[in-house]
């Protein structure tokens, strides 16, 4: 697993040579949280992001204000943001999040997973949204575990067995 600490600026960044398929892929890791909450400067603890050059070319999975585990793409920020808090610091969660824009009904459009189950409970869910379109995951721009890269938002906790696997939605 890979230890990332707020305090010592850990961030793991790659720019692929190429974009890849940015209407369908999956995304999935094993995580343990070591600090909750929203903290005081009001930023989330980002997982993987993907850094384009503005708003519009940016998404993140991110835990956010309530430790809910959240997928933000674009801007305006199309926001699939789960009812389920993850806050128990002393257990690993195993999150998959799969995305197929081309799908036509909205909620199979993005999945969220916890542990092998299928997230129902959505805080904010903006799946209808999501047009068939290219977005930034998978774009040739630069993509994140364990912050936003530039924008200092960074994950304390593990993170393992990390996957990211354009043009298929496991």
């Amino acid at each position: 697993s890979l230890r990332f600490d707020a305090n010592g600026n850990a961030v793991l960044k790659r720019t692929p040579g190429s974009s890849g398929n940015r209407r369908k892929w999956t995304w999935s890791a094993w995580v343990k949280r070591s600090r909750l909450g929203y903290r005081a400067s009001n930023t989330e603890e980002v997982l993987f992001a993907s850094n384009g050059t503005s708003d519009a070319t940016n998404a993140q999975i991110q835990f956010g204000e309530h430790d809910d585990l959240q997928l933000l793409m674009g801007y305006p920020s199309h926001d699939l943001k789960s009812l389920e808090e993850f806050r128990d610091v002393s257990a690993w969660y195993h999150f998959v999040v799969a995305c197929d824009v081309g799908q036509g009904t909205a909620s199979d459009k993005v999945k969220m997973y916890v542990n092998g189950k299928e997230v129902e409970g959505y805080r904010t869910d903006q799946r209808s949204d999501y047009t068939d379109q290219d977005w930034a995951f998978c774009a040739n721009q630069e993509h994140c575990i364990g912050d936003k890269g530039a924008s200092n938002r960074p994950f304390t906790g593990k993170i393992a067995n990390i996957h990211f696997i354009d043009g298929t939605m496991c």
